[in-house]
C-alpha cells in the first residue's frame, strides 16, 4: 500500500513540474504579436467571419467568398472565444499554448501507461524536451491549427489505449461513451486538418488488424472478430461522414471542385516531369528520402536550429548515421509501446509516405510537427528498451534480483542524462524567439525592418475610404493590420496588356509597391514601366534601404 501511494504521489508531482516548466517556458517564449506567415491571418479572418455571423467566407477581397481551401474546424474553435475577446489576437494565441499544455498532459498518460514499470519516466523526460522544444513552442504561439490538431490526435490515440472490445461487446457505459467520443474526436480531426487522414487509417486498419487475427484464432466465435471490425466501420463512417459534408458544400459552392489537397501529389514542380507518373512519384519519394533520413529527422529532434527548410541540400549538411541511428531507436521505441505499437507504426508511416511524394517545398519539418511529441517518445522509449536489452544480455548469468535492481535505476538514469544532454541544445535554439517576444515590433530584428514597414503602411491605410479596392501582396495581411480594408493579390504572372486589364476589370484605386516579396517587381514592375502616363505615386514610405510606394492607377474606361 506504502508503494502505491509513493507511485501515485510522485505522478503528481511529475505532473505538476510539468505544469510549472511549462508556464515558465511558455511566459518567455510567448509573442504577442501575429507571425508574418499568411495563413495565420486567414484563420483570424475566417474566425471572426464565423463569430459575426458572416459564415465561413473569406472576406478580404470586395466581396465575400465561401472559404473552400481551410477546413473549417479550427476557424469554428477560435470564433467560440472571439465572442470573448473580440479583435484581440492575444489571448487567442494563447489558447494555443493551453492546447500545447493539454496535449502534454495526455502524452504523459499515453507514454506512462505503454512503456512498463519506469514508464513514468521516460512520459517525464519526453514532455519536459518537448516543453523545450523550440518548434512546438514557436507553433504554440501562432494562430495555426497544429496545437489544436496534436490535442485531438493524442486524444484520439489515448481513447484507443483505453477502449476495452469485451467490456464494449458487454455494453458497458462507459466504453460505449469512449466509442462515441473517438468517432466524434475522427470527425473533428479532418474538420482540422486534412492530414487528419492518416491517423484515421492507421486507426481504422488496426481495428481490422485486431479483427483479422481474432478471426483467425478463433473462427467460430464471432464474437471476439465482430466487435473490432465494427468499430473499424465506425471509425471510416465518421470520417466518410465528414469528408462528405465538407465535399458536399465546396460542390454546391463550385460545382466540380475537386479540392487542392489531392493535388499536391500530383502537380509537378520546377522542373518534374508527369510524361510517366511512376517515375514521376519515384523520384519524389528519392528525393525527399534524401531530404528526410540524413536531414529532416535527425535534426528535428537533436538539431532543431539546423533543421529549417531547404531546397538544396549540401552533402555536409545530410549525417546519413545519425539520421539511422534516430529512426532505428524511434522504430524500437514504437515496438516497445504495448498496446499502441501496431496503431502508432502505421500512423509514422502513412503520415511520412505522404510527405515522401509532397513537393519539396512543402516537405519539411512544418508538416510533421503533430508527429514530435510522438517522435521524442518513441526515441527515448528506444534507447531505454535497447539499453535494458543489453544490460539483459550481459547479466543473464547473473542473479534476476541484480538485473532487477539495474533495470530499477537504468530508465531513470538515461532519461536524465538524455534530458541533460538535449535540453541546453533545445534551450540555443529558443533564444531566437524569446528576443522576439520581448521586441515591441518585428523591425527592431535585424533583416526585418522591410517587413515592419510593410505592416506600417498597411495601418495607415485605415484612414482612406471603406469603399477602396487595394492591390498588394498578402492581402490576408494587409487586411489585418489596416483594419479591415478590402485588397486583392497581385498576378503572379502575365504580360503588361494582360495585368492592365486585371487592374481594370477590377476596379483597383490603390497599387501597394513594396521590396518585401517578389512579385511587385517581376510582375508589376514592367506594367508600371510600359505605361508610365497611367500611374501616378500616391505615397512614398521609406526606412533605411527599403521603400513601400502607392500608386493610383489613372486607367482608362
Amino acid at each position: 500500500m506504502k508503494v502505491k501511494v509513493n507511485e501515485r504521489t510522485l505522478h503528481w508531482l511529475m505532473l505538476a513540474a510539468i505544469v510549472v516548466c511549462f508556464a515558465i517556458n511558455y511566459s518567455t517564449i510567448f509573442d504577442k504579436k501575429m507571425d508574418q506567415n499568411g495563413d495565420n491571418y486567414n484563420y483570424y479572418q475566417l474566425a471572426r467571419s464565423l463569430a459575426l455571423g458572416h459564415g465561413y467566407v473569406s472576406e478580404i477581397g470586395p466581396v465575400a467568398e465561401p472559404h473552400m481551401h481551410f477546413p473549417p474546424g479550427y476557424p469554428a474553435f477560435l470564433s467560440l472565444f472571439y465572442r470573448i475577446f473580440p479583435d484581440n489576437v492575444v489571448p487567442l494565441k494563447f489558447l494555443n499554448g493551453l492546447l500545447l499544455l493539454a496535449s502534454l498532459l495526455l502524452l504523459f498518460r499515453i507514454v506512462r501507461k505503454t512503456t512498463g514499470r519506469q514508464g513514468h519516466w521516460i512520459a517525464l523526460a519526453t514532455c519536459l524536451l518537448a516543453i523545450w522544444h523550440p518548434d512546438l513552442l514557436r507553433w504554440s504561439t501562432i494562430l495555426m491549427s497544429e496545437m489544436l490538431y496534436i490535442t485531438i490526435s493524442l486524444g484520439i490515440i489515448a481513447l484507443f489505449l483505453d477502449l476495452d472490445l469485451e467490456k464494449l461487446r458487454q455494453k458497458d457505459i462507459r466504453q460505449i461513451l469512449m466509442l462515441v467520443g473517438l468517432c466524434l474526436l475522427i470527425v473533428a480531426l479532418y474538420f482540422v486538418r486534412t492530414m487528419g487522414i492518416t491517423l484515421v487509417l492507421a486507426v481504422s486498419l488496426t481495428f481490422l488488424v485486431l479483427g483479422a487475427r481474432a478471426l483467425i484464432r478463433n473462427r467460430k466465435d464471432s464474437k471476439t472478430w465482430v466487435m473490432p471490425l465494427l468499430v473499424a466501420a465506425l471509425v471510416l463512417l465518421s470520417f466518410g461522414v465528414a469528408k462528405g459534408c465538407w465535399d458536399h458544400r465546396n460542390e454546391r459552392v463550385q460545382p466540380g471542385y475537386k479540392g487542392d489537397y489531392l493535388a499536391t501529389f500530383s502537380t509537378p514542380v520546377n522542373d518534374e516531369s508527369t510524361d510517366n507518373m511512376l517515375l514521376f512519384r519515384l523520384n519524389r519519394v528519392k528525393n525527399n528520402l534524401k531530404a528526410f533520413v540524413p536531414y529532416y529527422i535527425p535534426n528535428s529532434l537533436v538539431d532543431p536550429e539546423n533543421a529549417n527548410f531547404k531546397l538544396v541540400f549540401p552533402e555536409q549538411d545530410r549525417r546519413w548515421g545519425l539520421g539511422i541511428v534516430v529512426i532505428v531507436f524511434m522504430l524500437v521505441g514504437l515496438l516497445s509501446m504495448k498496446g499502441l505499437s501496431l496503431l502508432l507504426i502505421l500512423y509514422f508511416l502513412f503520415t511520412f509516405g505522404a510527405l515522401m511524394l509532397y513537393p519539396p517545398y512543402y516537405a519539411d519539418v512544418r508538416y510533421f510537427i503533430p508527429l514530435l511529441p510522438l517522435m521524442l517518445a518513441a526515441l527515448l522509449a528506444g534507447v531505454c528498451w535497447t539499453l535494458h536489452f543489453l544490460v539483459r544480455c550481459i547479466f543473464r548469468k547473473k542473479p534476476a534480483q541484480k538485473v532487477e535492481k539495474w533495470s530499477l535505476v537504468l530508465t531513470p538514469a538515461v532519461c536524465v542524462l538524455l534530458f541533460v544532454w538535449l535540453m541546453p541544445i533545445y534551450n540555443t535554439s529558443l533564444n531566437y524567439y524569446r528576443v522576439l517576444a520581448k521586441l515591441p515590433s518585428i523591425g527592431k530584428m535585424p533583416n526585418l525592418e522591410r517587413y515592419q514597414l510593410y505592416l506600417d503602411t498597411s495601418t495607415t491605410c485605415d484612414q482612406f475610404p471603406e469603399d477602396w479596392l487595394f492591390l498588394c501582396r498578402k492581402p490576408e495581411i494587409f487586411y489585418f493590420h489596416s483594419h479591415y480594408r478590402h485588397s486583392l493579390p497581385m498576378p503572379r504572372e502575365g504580360s503588361p496588356e494582360e495585368v492592365l486589364q486585371f487592374l481594370m476589370d477590377k476596379k483597383i484605386q490603390v497599387i501597394m509597391m513594396d521590396d518585401v516579396y517578389r512579385t511587385s517587381t517581376v510582375v508589376m514592375v514592367p506594367v508600371i514601366q510600359a505605361y508610365p502616363e497611367l500611374f501616378t505615386v500616391f505615397w512614398k514610405w521609406e526606412k533605411g534601404n527599403s521603400a513601400i510606394v502607392g500608386f493610383i492607377p489613372n486607367l482608362p474606361k
